[in-house]
This record gives structure tokens, sequence and C-alpha cells, in this order.
């Protein structure tokens, strides 16, 4: 099993079904009273090994069935929870912002998890225990098992490294 390590940054005081910004909020809590030692604590009780319930709208299978293919026809759906760890997490920043009229918290925290962790759980999990909901707005991978995202190469770049590879009669192989 591969760690992981993300930064993300959620917004607290917004919920959406998907648990992202990928559908429109569908219910908004002020949050304009969170303070950052409240969410601190919040972050703390989250660290250690939990039983956690994935998003509906996730790829987990229920009846030969994706929960989100279900989710998206309106359909109902009950996912189990799974045994996960949370190894880190930690708060880099905490802002008070007003989006569309309302008051909101972006947190962004960096995290060590083992596979399987949703990071959309978590920031529903951190908004239910601070009483106001929330969603994620921003994920980075930065750690995939033992390799660094900042060691890695972007595609157009080894594509350009391949493509100035000498050509000669000689066969180049690359093993992706």
């Amino acid at each position: 099993s591969q760690d992981k390590s993300y930064t993300a940054t959620i917004r607290l005081g917004a919920h959406t079904p998907c648990l992202d910004a990928e559908l429109p909020v569908d219910k908004w809590v002020d949050a304009d009273h969170l303070q950052r030692q409240a969410i601190e604590q919040a972050v703390a009780a989250m660290r250690g090994v939990v039983q956690q319930l994935p998003p509906l709208y996730s790829a987990k299978k229920v009846n030969g069935q994706k929960a989100y293919a279900v989710a998206r026809k309106g359909g109902e759906i009950e996912l189990k929870r799974a045994s996960i760890e949370i190894k880190k997490i930690e708060i880099c920043a905490v802002r008070h912002l007003e989006v569309d009229g309302h008051s909101v918290v972006d947190v962004e925290v960096n995290i060590d998890c083992t596979k399987g962790t949703y990071i959309r759980s978590i920031a529903r999990d951190l908004g239910e225990t601070l009483g106001v909901g929330g969603h994620l707005v921003a994920l980075h991978r930065t750690l995939n098992g033992p390799f660094p995202i900042a060691d890695c190469m972007q595609l157009t770049d080894l594509i350009q490294a391949i493509e100035s590879l000498p050509q000669d009669d000689n066969e180049v192989t690359v093993d992706l």
C-alpha cells in the first residue's frame, strides 16, 4: 500500500453534493465566527486510523455500479466505511473570505495519508465537525508512494526529450 501526500484547500461554510467545486454549493452556513484555534483542534482530532465514509460521487463500486454513476442519476446508494490512516494533517493557512455574499473560511492543509483516503471526505468531515459544512476547492498531490511529484517530468517534456535523441539506425526503447 503506497502512501500519498497532498496540499489541499478546504472551504468551510459551503457544502456541495460531490464535496468539491464540480457542482454548485447546495448549502451555505456562515463561517465567519470560526477561529484558527477551533479549526486546529478539529484538524488535530482527524489524525490517526479512522473509518472513513467515501463520497457519494466516487468510483467505489456497489453492486457492480460506480457510486458516481448512481449519484448523478439521482439514485440512492449506501457506501461502506473503510479503514484509512491520516498520518499527518497540518494547517498552512487560514483565510476568511466572502464568496457569493457568504462568509467562508479557506483552510490550506498538508496531508500525509494511506492509499484509499478521500481528501474530499476529509473536507466534509472537518466541515461537519465545525458545524458549517465543507468541500474541497483545490488539491495537489505532492507524493505518490516513493515518488515526489517534484521529481516527476511533464509528459510534454518527456516527448521533447525523446524527440531530441539522435536519429540513427539504432532502435531506442523507452520504458514508460
